[in-house]
């Protein structure tokens, strides 16, 4: 509505009153209602439980397990010596043995048709062993003698035999020709010949290589070949 305008009235007129229509005040806006706060987000996993030592602890590796071809296997070879090598050959075709692996070693061979010895720098020469192929390990002990005990052991043994039989013979001469002197020179032979072989047994024992499997039986000893 358009507001009221006051007009000049005409000289010698009364003035009306003027009378102040009050003007209605607009209407107060409505209270605002503050919009309800947005709820607190919702993780969408649970947190993670606290790490203790067991779980931090590093889980065990797997287990590896060897597997060998046909005519091979896992060899794992021991000696009480340093420096010591498993050496192999071919069994049928015989030749040079060839260093198969330095010892202690544990590694997978091919063992069908060949045999085998272990050597090492002051120590006596295994005799002759073979290997068998499959599964598993096969564990060689070798409990290596000294080479130098066994060669003064055959060298007194060799030389005793033939002294004590030289002493047994002037023996036998002397006495069936009763002859002091030769008898007396084959006791003598005797005595000498006996004491040789005697020193030279220990020596031998010193001096002899065993090799042993994992069950600590005797596979390489007096006999040139066995089996494992």
């Amino acid at each position: 509505m358009a507001p009221a305008t006051a007009s000049t009235p005409p000289p010698g007129a009364t003035a009306p009153a003027v009378v102040s229509v009050p003007v209605p005040a607009a209407p107060a806006a409505p209270p605002t209602t503050a919009a309800p706060a947005a709820p607190a987000a919702v993780p969408s996993s649970p947190p993670a439980p606290p790490t203790t030592a067991a779980t931090t602890a590093a889980a065990p590796a797997p287990v590896v397990r060897t597997v060998a071809s046909p005519g091979q296997a896992l060899v794992h070879v021991a000696v009480n010596h340093r420096d010591a090598w498993l050496e192999m050959r071919s069994y049928v075709d015989g030749g040079d043995f060839i260093r198969t692996c330095r010892t202690p070693c544990d590694a997978v061979l091919q063992v069908e048709g060949r045999e085998a010895r272990v050597v090492a720098p002051g120590m006596t020469t295994s005799n002759l062993f073979r290997i068998a192929s499959g599964s598993g390990t096969a564990g060689v002990r070798v409990d290596g003698g000294s080479a130098t005990a066994r060669h003064v052991g055959i060298w007194t043994l060799a030389v005793g035999i033939p002294v004590a039989l030289a002493g047994m013979a002037f023996f036998a001469q002397g006495r069936l020709k009763d002859n002091t002197g030769l008898e007396a020179a084959g006791i003598a032979g005797l005595s000498a010949g006996g004491l040789s072989i005697a020193i030279s047994l220990p020596l031998l024992l010193i001096g002899t290589t065993r090799v042993k499997d994992a069950n600590g039986s005797l596979i390489a000893s007096s006999e040139p070949v066995s089996r494992l």
